[in-house]
């Protein structure tokens, strides 16, 4: 970060930087462990400073930006039982769940709204009258065939893990893979197994 600085100075770039951005690409927008700790990192030194996420194959098959913007909380913070994914979490496969429950107490999300200059209105006016066409030649089934697929396939895996401790005598929090809750403080059964009924249902909206 100091470097990219710096290398903008002597191009005679004084902006201040503000945050940083990357792509979770079909697994939802919130922070892994090391974008925790990237972010953290960042807000030492630098006031403000944000942490953006976006979702291209998200937004590609639902036609609309999967786009979130959080911060990390001060070392000394106590959690409230909130995560900064917000409504996200049940979205989250299963192979990365438990990277998102360990640290899903350590960030928290941000608002997000968007606006379009009016440069920015006859950018996309002229890309629209050159590129329409292809709306007519294009199906959404097919251009999303890969991830729905990949959606489907983590669907079941978490309704067979699910139906396995339910037979166990067991209730998995949804933020474990393995069947280790991470999340702070005592969850009741039943809590637990409507949280994990919602992800469930909210991974069946494809």
């Amino acid at each position: 970060m100091v470097e990219y600085i710096e290398n903008g100075r002597l191009a005679g770039r004084n902006e201040p930087v503000i945050g940083w951005y990357h792509s979770h690409p079909g697994y939802g927008c919130w922070l892994s462990g090391i974008d925790v700790a990237t972010q953290k990192l960042n807000q030492q030194f630098t006031e403000p400073f944000l942490a953006v996420v976006v979702d291209p194959k998200r937004t590609m098959s639902a036609g609309k930006v999967d786009l979130g913007a959080f911060r990390t909380f001060p070392d000394n913070h106590q959690a409230a039982g909130t995560t900064g994914a917000g409504g996200n979490q049940g979205n989250v496969p299963l192979s990365k769940i438990e990277d998102f429950g360990v640290h899903s107490d350590k960030y928290y999300s941000l608002e997000v709204s968007y606006f379009k200059s009016s440069m920015d209105q006859q950018l996309m006016e002229r890309l629209w009258r050159k590129h329409w066409i292809n709306t007519l030649s294009q199906s959404p089934l097919i251009t999303n065939n890969d991830y729905t697929s990949q959606k489907v396939k983590d669907l079941a895996e978490k309704i067979s893990l699910f139906s396995k401790e339910t037979h166990k005598g067991r209730v998995v929090c949804r933020h474990s893979a393995r069947g280790r809750c991470h999340c702070r403080g005592a969850r009741s059964g039943p809590r637990v197994e409507q949280a994990q009924d919602e992800a469930v249902w909210s991974d069946r909206r494809i």
